[in-house]
């Protein structure tokens, strides 16, 4: 998909019923340009049918928590009334993240709705979303060079809610 037709479908995500000459001004190109750039979204199958119905591929929604889980260690046999030097680990839970999480790695379209707070933990987590994202994105590109005929495969963003 170009630069270009990536824009107008934007638009066209926006407002389904959006004339190609409005299209065209938004663009700054002719309205014969964006009759060809609609035509070709359509025969990659970005767009089905009049209206500019749009072509979402499926996805799963999963709606629950997520949470950063933190367990600790001595590093050797704990004296009573004493500091015990040991180990701290931390990661990613909650079961809806660990489901979300399981079904990408199967290779699903996977959203997460969810709900965290404004801390350096809830950081971590906005952080491992976009990350997942980005490979997402990566094994999607990577697909397309290995295959033909997958240009209607579209990966949309993951989705989650901050409090």
């Amino acid at each position: 998909m170009t630069q270009r037709e990536r824009q107008l479908l934007n638009w066209i995500e926006e407002n389904p019923l959006i004339s190609q000459q409005e299209l065209a001004d938004k663009a700054g190109i002719t309205r014969s340009s964006v009759a060809v750039h609609i035509s070709n979204l359509m025969k990659k199958g970005y767009i089905t049918g009049k209206g500019y119905i749009v072509n979402t591929a499926p996805y799963v929604t999963v709606v629950g928590g997520v949470n950063m889980d933190i367990g600790g260690w001595p590093g050797e046999v704990p004296v009573m009334q004493d500091s015990n030097p040991g180990v701290v680990r931390m990661s990613l839970g909650g079961v809806g993240r660990n489901i979300a999480h399981n079904m990408a790695l199967l290779g699903m379209d996977v959203r997460l709705l969810t709900v965290f707070g404004d801390d350096i933990n809830a950081q971590k987590i906005a952080a491992s979303c976009l990350t997942a994202r980005r490979r997402r994105r990566k094994r999607s590109r990577m697909r397309r060079r290995r295959f033909l005929n997958l240009n209607s495969l579209r990966v949309p963003m993951p989705l989650r809610s901050l409090v």
